[in-house]
């Protein structure tokens, strides 16, 4: 028999560490983002469109999510390692 056998409980645990990793998604996404547009923008020789200006903060918060769940570097959690 397969399925989620986890309970109640440790569903509500397993939400906290994933709104955990989210919270350190945005705490790290988000100054990149404001020194982004508050800086390189508007320093840039020749200025990118609309479309590319916002492909380059996009851009990082997808690799930092997607090198982050390879490598495991939002990895938080109470149990012990495997």
């Amino acid at each position: 028999m397969t399925g989620n056998t986890a309970g109640p409980k440790e569903r509500r645990g397993n939400m906290a560490v994933r709104l955990c990793k989210l919270l350190c998604l945005i705490l790290i996404g988000a100054p990149f983002m404001a020194v982004w547009f508050g800086y390189y923008v508007s320093h840039m020789r020749l200025p990118m469109g609309r479309a590319a200006t916002l492909l380059v903060p996009g851009l990082f918060v997808i690799l930092l999510f997607f090198f982050g769940r390879t490598y495991r570097a939002f990895s938080i959690s109470y149990r012990s390692a495997r």
